[in-house]
């Protein structure tokens, strides 16, 4: 691990000495040269230039930052649960060095003018780096907002069956024509897009079938809808296999997210269009997926929208490279919003808090 000295010569910003280094190829004693808040010498302080700062990670572990792909920040629009500065100040506090945002805000960033002015408005309170997903609504807006930065698009393609908050109904891209054009502005952009998944209308039809319309709403009956896969289920799998065939007809990179909230067929679909197509799609795959079983989202009740359904095939999904990143998602409401749900889960809004939560990319 010990890193060529002639290589930092220059005076450095901070020497971090006698941590635990953990690396790609393994851990060892070692400290850590840093410059320009990057890592330019890694090995031991008597062959490493002196730094302006010395800080003592003696008996400590000295990990790589992590980043968090999937945050739903509340800001702008609902600064009562948290806004860009407490979040990010969470994220740094569990290891967190990057965090990547998510759209569904209000104004939500779909337009040029609504993705600079959230940018204005966040960047000047972050503690970690970041970056901002634009939203898939206008394909006449997509190119500008990847040109002004944003770091992939961002599709709802969904609605949820009541149009509980956080999913906001304009938002949603239910209809297959528009989310093509989308899909086709964002290949001529360059731009990678992320895509929530669904088919709305089987989901509420069958949730409203099974369970709304004869008044079986408590916590129960929800677990039972996301158990039978009406709820975050065979709908979103139905969704993926369009968006799929879609994407590589516009020839667009496809990033599929809540490959862990889905059904095993996912795990197929995504195998077969990364192995037999060739095609450039990536998936995020919540760790929930395999850690959190029926017993322990009982306890949580309406503070969590999912458990491990299927733990033996996720592991498995990403023992063979499936899910190309692993998360806990980040997405905090208020108490308050989310007790009720044990008598109507669905009717509150859905999420998770988790960004302090450690995670790594596979």
């Amino acid at each position: 691990m010990q890193h060529d000295p002639g290589r930092v010569t220059q005076p450095i910003d901070l020497l971090v000495r006698g941590g635990t280094v953990y690396t790609p190829t393994g851990h060892a004693r070692a400290d850590l040269a840093i410059h320009d808040e990057k890592i330019v010498g890694i090995g031991l302080a008597d062959h490493l230039p002196a730094g302006r700062q010395t800080l003592d990670a003696s008996g400590l572990a000295i990990l790589p930052g992590i980043w968090h792909t999937h945050c739903h920040f509340r800001e702008p629009g609902h600064t009562d649960k948290e806004d860009f500065a407490s979040g990010t100040l969470a994220a740094a506090a569990g290891g967190v060095t990057f965090c990547l945002d998510q759209v569904n805000n209000s104004p939500h960033p779909t337009s040029l003018a609504a993705f600079q002015a959230k940018r204005e408005l966040v960047a000047p309170k972050a503690h970690v780096d970041f970056g901002l997903y634009g939203g898939g609504l206008h394909p006449g807006e997509i190119g500008s907002i990847a040109r002004a930065g944003a770091m992939a698009i961002k599709i709802f393609n969904t609605r949820h069956p009541k149009d509980a908050y956080p999913y906001i109904p304009e938002l949603g891209v239910t209809d297959h024509g528009l989310m093509y054009e989308i899909f086709e502005a964002a290949a001529q952009a360059g731009v990678v897009v992320a895509v929530h998944h669904d088919d709305t209308d089987w989901t509420k039809r069958m949730v409203f079938r099974e369970y709304i319309d004869t008044g079986r709403v408590d916590n129960q009956a929800y677990m039972e809808a996301y158990e039978k896969g009406y709820m975050y289920g065979h709908g979103m799998v139905a969704g993926l296999a369009a968006s799929l065939y879609y994407a590589r007809l516009a020839g667009v990179r496809l990033y599929v997210l809540h490959v862990g909230v889905m059904p095993v067929g996912a795990y197929e679909l995504l195998r077969h269009a990364k192995r037999e197509l060739g095609q450039t799609v990536y998936g995020e795959m919540e760790l929930t997926a395999m850690l959190m079983d029926r017993a322990q989202a009982e306890k949580v009740g309406p503070f969590t929208y999912l458990w491990a359904h299927s733990p033996e095939a996720a592991w498995q999904a990403v023992a063979d490279g499936i899910p190309d990143v692993l998360q806990l998602e980040h997405a905090p409401h208020t108490r308050a919003e989310v007790e009720s749900g044990w008598q109507d889960n669905f009717s509150i809004p859905l999420g998770i808090a988790a960004s302090r939560s450690s995670f790594r990319s596979c």
